[in-house]
């Protein structure tokens, strides 16, 4: 028999995992189609692996070295965060037709 922590923990793991994917639906949907929407649909599967990489990874490893991951988890999600809106602004400007007079 489940108690109350177990199912709790379940439930919310079981949110947030549809949380993820509902979010991840949403933003290759809300992404025009070509070259953005192919590069959002990388950066979802980079950032999904990374994810379920890093929370793997802190039930795996001793403790000392766990919270090691959390120092450079911070800075790597901003560094991808960054890179990819830079990576679609780089094609929203490909995919935009030149202005003519």
């Amino acid at each position: 028999m489940l108690d109350a922590g177990m199912l709790s923990a379940i439930i919310g793991s079981s949110v947030g995992l549809a949380g993820g994917a509902f979010g991840t639906w949403m933003s290759i949907r809300n992404t025009p189609p070509g070259l953005q929407r192919t590069l959002m649909v990388k950066a979802s599967i980079v950032c999904w692996v990374f994810i379920l990489s890093f929370v793997a990874l802190v039930f795996l490893l001793p403790t000392p070295w766990k919270w090691w991951l959390w120092v450079l988890y911070g800075p790597a999600l901003l560094f991808f965060i960054y890179y990819v809106n830079k990576g679609l602004a780089n094609a929203r400007r490909a995919t935009q037709k030149p202005l003519t007079h």
